[in-house]
């Protein structure tokens, strides 16, 4: 809360030039692509599992 623009640039382009983003949004969609998978391999009703699909997808595809 205490940072400026100015510091709070610097440190977004840190993360992006250190290769952390890239890290992160690459750990995030392996972690997508497990949770899905073992939801669709699953012992659960269908629509239940449609509604945690539809819940991943929902994280995926938001603005972060």
């Amino acid at each position: 809360n205490n940072l400026t623009d100015r510091e709070a640039k610097y440190i977004q382009e840190l993360f992006e030039t250190s290769g952390a983003l890239k890290y992160a949004t690459d750990k995030m969609n392996e972690l997508f692509n497990k949770s899905k998978e073992q939801i669709i391999n699953t012992k659960i009703n269908n629509e239940v599992k449609g509604i945690l699909l539809g819940f991943i997808t929902y994280l995926e595809l938001r603005e972060k």
